[in-house]
């Protein structure tokens, strides 16, 4: 059995209205955004895929997005970041 919500509370809709409300800004946010702009905001597609998992968004759906394979998104959240070496003082 699922709880109904209390119609004498009311406290508990808009709380749960916000989270879907901001969860639909970001995501309307980045529907309306072309792949290259998507890339062009992050710097890399690199960066752009791991933003969009950030937000949410499954493997397949990042990869159709960008206009990338598969596999090369999942590759890149799958594999650990290479940290460029800094010059030891």
């Amino acid at each position: 059995m699922s709880k109904k919500p209390d119609p004498k509370n009311k406290q508990e809709e808009p709380e749960m209205a916000k989270k879907n409300t901001a969860k639909k800004v970001v995501e309307s946010t980045t529907d309306e955004m072309s792949s290259a702009q998507l890339i062009k905001l992050h710097g890399s597609k690199s960066a752009a895929i791991r933003a969009l998992a950030g937000e949410g968004f499954k493997t397949a759906e990042i990869a159709r997005k960008l206009g990338i394979r598969y596999q090369h998104a999942r590759n890149v959240l799958h594999r650990p970041l290479k940290r460029k070496a800094t010059k030891a003082s």
